[in-house]
């Protein structure tokens, strides 16, 4: 990925983070040029590839913790709306009570030989009361595209150990091996960095290390040695 966030790989998706709860945006309000996105009230995290007509928008809610997709209307039909296919809470399962939550990051790294799905991750930020397993990231798939069945599938949620993970980033295809591993960030409680591997294709994370001594890191370099 870029710095600027916009990738130049060849499929057709789209990725935004929304600090609002409502999807609907029309793609004159998106004002989509050919190597950048700018919307109104969102912050682009990842953009996949070009934008096309048939591509498809992903937009995390951080109010509501929610997962949206919705399609990307043509150039020519600028002033359309853009209905959502389908909106899934990203929220785990059984929270402690008290817990409250807003969602922080949102990645969908680009397909490799050794990633060939380009699964979906968000990060859950708990602002509440903690959950002695940490916040979690879920795993999300978008399945049958262009289908009448068209959706978003929960894969898993992995625990991270640390709380309000809010930076988050995989590493790129150009550095060797490194897109096997994804880094993120907390910014509560003892936080600091934890390194996850990519197992099972990309749908499960495992543990590799972590570090506390800087708590609020939210940005990642990745160096090739």
């Amino acid at each position: 990925m870029t710095k600027s966030g916009v990738s130049h790989e060849a499929t057709n998706q789209v990725s935004t983070r929304s600090r609002e709860t409502s999807p609907s945006h029309t793609a004159a309000d998106q004002g989509i040029l050919p190597s950048t996105v700018r919307i109104p009230s969102f912050r682009v995290i990842d953009a996949i590839s070009q934008l096309s007509p048939g591509g498809r928008l992903f937009t995390l809610h951080e109010l509501s913790s929610t997962l949206s997709v919705q399609p990307l209307p043509s150039i020519a039909n600028a002033n359309s709306s853009a209905t959502p296919i389908a909106t899934v809470s990203i929220t785990p399962p059984n929270p402690p009570s008290g817990a409250k939550f807003g969602a922080a990051e949102i990645i969908i790294p680009p397909p490799t030989y050794r990633f060939p799905t380009p699964y979906i991750y968000v990060s859950n930020r708990n602002i509440g009361v903690q959950d002695p397993r940490g916040d979690t990231i879920a795993i999300f798939q978008h399945t049958n595209p262009g289908l009448p069945d068209e959706g978003l599938v929960l894969v898993n949620q992995v625990y991270t150990g640390i709380n309000q993970p809010r930076g988050m980033s995989i590493g790129p295809k150009c550095v060797k091996g490194a897109d096997e591993y994804l880094v993120t960030a907390g910014v509560a409680g003892t936080a600091g960095v934890v390194v996850f591997r990519r197992t099972e294709g990309g749908r499960n994370l495992e543990f590799v290390a972590q570090n506390t001594e800087i708590p609020t890191r939210t940005s990642f370099v990745w160096i090739e040695k």
